[in-house]
């Protein structure tokens, strides 16, 4: 917690960029990716009301876009388990995930890196 709160900090006060930090904590995250996904899944609770929102943007022809600095598996799971099938209709703009180097899947223990959606 407190390696985090440092690289809020230093982003803020413009010594680090916020890439070079978000990069740290992802780093610092050693689980298998579909460890991760689970976890978050059953862990984080989203707006209550943003389902509502969904259904009544889809019925008024208006497109929804999430932008986020996560990954887009992640965001994924997390739609589809608040939205349901329908949330692949969601547009999502982030982050992807790779295997890292020397590993030969995501899904095994310190196996996977971020993808910055910049850099593809």
């Amino acid at each position: 917690m407190e390696k985090r709160k440092a690289g809020n900090k230093a982003t803020l006060d413009g010594d680090m960029s916020f890439r070079e930090s978000f990069q740290g904590m992802m780093n610092s995250v050693t689980a298998p990716y579909d460890e991760c996904i689970k976890y978050l899944v059953d862990n984080i609770k989203l707006d209550p009301h943003f389902k509502e929102f969904f259904f009544w943007a889809q019925e008024n022809n208006i497109p929804v876009v999430v932008l986020s600095s996560g990954m887009v598996p992640i965001i994924r799971a997390l739609l589809e388990k608040l939205v349901g099938p329908e949330s692949k209709n969601i547009e999502v703009v982030a982050n992807g995930v790779e295997v890292k180097p020397g590993k030969k899947t995501i899904n095994e223990k310190d196996g996977w890196n971020i993808v910055f959606h910049d850099d593809r």
